[in-house]
């Protein structure tokens, strides 16, 4: 703790500096100045913070000392000494806040106490000031415990003393609303995401308390002493701006209004009715927004399932193009009214990635199929009937190849060209593991593989590990002999001779033209 005496009289000056028992008092440094500009002088660079100061001195008076003081160091703690105890200078003492007013003569008991009343006075300063730091520092935390307890009404003593600290209204009267806002992708930074937000309501004179319910997803309670300012236009209008200006801003957004609600204890109701529109993201898809209407609004649903006989034979028959047209119906018929609920949505989606899957595993496009469980999770983690729509879509076109690669050919040769596309890179590939592969002689497959392609079998593994072998060789932290590896060739000088052969043109002086 550091203290300034401030008096024009040496005496008393020194007198001070001399007899009191600074240790005890707490005061570990001390400075004394002679005069109001000195005082001013050492303040500026000392920050002391306590000040002893005479009332009258020649060049400026305690008072207008102790305002200046004041003005630079607000937390000082200020004890006026003078041998005037008039009326002036005890308003003036009240007003600057000051500890105490000690008359001269005093005894060093006296002027102690008066240091001692200080001390005490700055340390519960220091200690308020460190506790408002940390909250602040905490506030985020404090208003996460605060929304969570009040959506899952899981209100208790510690939550409502949570609410006075934030200044949240505990009334019957004043109005709640509570507004979901779900991102497409993960929010990187969260302040400038609320920055963009939160003016939109402030300019509205509407407060909120809100918090980050996962990397996508804001859970924001909005609340005003008017319920009419809930329910005019203007808050719909107010959140499609937002929407839309984040959509500009790349951030595409969904926002699920719940049903406005007159005091606390309600809000849990608000943000129920808020997820249960929230169930309209699937349908509509992000950049949109739904708000509750107590009597409408709400999808119903057949529960009947729809027909995908198209779709499976589309995908038995490998034909992509039909697998979309069809699909595209679904979506559509879907997109018109609901026929059938989300969950009973995810299930036709599942059903056909899995037929998709398990046309892929035949077509040996992959080692392992997927479970049942992977593509249920696959299935669910759409947000949007849109996202479905293209992950089964993705899904089709990735794992069953083009109908024009198929054109003309037989299940049997098709699936030899499906491994040798999957499995170019052993070295052991050759005529007798395709042919045990599809339970058929050697001799047999290869006519029958002639007859439909017009190459031997060993002309296409070629074919397919040259093409391999040119997109590898695009990769200048490959060796080539680490190409010919990943190609089926142990022999990096067969590969070059087979290579150059096939192109016209040796690996190495391939790669300098691909550079």
């Amino acid at each position: 703790m550091k203290l300034m005496v401030v008096d024009d009289e040496t005496a008393t000056r020194n007198g001070i500096l001399k007899y009191v028992h600074w240790t005890e008092l707490g005061i570990e440094q001390i400075k004394a100045a002679g005069s109001a500009l000195e005082a001013l002088r050492i303040s500026s660079v000392w920050e002391p913070d306590i000040v002893i100061s005479d009332i009258r001195m020649p060049d400026m008076d305690g008072v207008t000392l102790c305002r200046k003081l004041k003005e630079m160091l607000p937390a000082c703690c200020l004890i006026f000494i003078s041998g005037y105890a008039d009326k002036e200078n005890l308003i003036a003492a009240i007003s600057l806040s000051a500890v105490s007013f000690v008359e001269k003569p005093f005894s060093i008991e006296e002027l102690e106490a008066a240091i001692q009343k200080a001390v005490d006075h700055c340390f519960a300063s220091h200690e308020t000031a460190y506790l408002k730091s940390s909250l602040r520092c905490n506030m985020p935390v404090i208003e996460e415990y605060v929304v969570k307890g009040l959506v899952r009404e899981e209100i208790t003593d510690e939550l409502l003393d949570n609410c006075r600290f934030l200044e949240f209204p505990l009334d019957q009267k004043t109005c709640f609303q509570v507004l979901l806002f779900e991102a497409r992708e993960a929010i990187k930074v969260r302040a400038e995401f609320l920055g963009t937000i939160l003016p939109y309501f402030e300019e509205r004179q509407e407060r909120t308390l809100k918090y980050f319910r996962s990397e996508r997803e804001l859970v924001m309670i909005l609340f005003s002493p008017e319920k009419g300012c809930f329910i005019k236009e203007s808050i719909q209008n107010t959140i499609m701006e937002v929407i839309e200006r984040l959509n500009r801003e790349g951030i595409p957004l969904f926002c699920a209004a719940g049903s406005v609600v007159r005091g606390y204890e309600q809000i849990a109701a608000s943000f129920g009715k808020a997820e249960q529109m929230k169930e309209e993201l699937f349908f509509t898809g992000y950049g949109s927004a739904s708000f509750y209407r107590k009597n409408g609004g709400e999808r119903t649903t057949s529960g009947q399932l729809m027909k995908l006989s198209e779709i499976e034979e589309a995908i038995r028959r490998y034909d992509v193009p039909g697998i979309c047209k069809w699909e595209e119906r679904l979506y559509r018929t879907i997109r018109r009214g609901s026929v059938c609920s989300v969950s009973e949505i995810r299930k036709v989606y599942f059903q056909l990635l899995y037929a998709v899957e398990c046309a892929a595993l035949k077509l040996l496009h992959q080692e392992v199929v997927r479970t049942g469980d992977e593509i249920w999770c696959t299935a669910c983690a759409a947000r949007t009937l849109e996202e479905l729509h293209s992950c089964f879509i993705e899904a089709a076109e990735k794992k069953l190849a083009p109908s024009h690669e198929r054109e003309g050919l037989s299940d049997t040769v098709f699936q030899v060209i499906c491994q040798i596309k999957k499995d170019y890179s052993r070295e052991d590939l050759d005529i007798t593991t395709l042919a045990d592969s599809v339970y058929l002689t050697p001799t047999y497959l290869s006519n029958l593989f002639k007859k439909e392609t017009g190459f031997t079998i060993g002309q296409y593994i070629t074919l397919v590990r040259i093409k391999a072998a040119k997109e590898l060789l695009g990769d200048k932290s490959l060796k080539l002999y680490q190409v010919a590896e990943q190609c089926g060739y142990s022999d990096q000088n067969y590969f070059a001779k087979i290579f150059k052969r096939q192109e016209g043109i040796n690996p190495s002086d391939f790669r300098k033209t691909r550079m």
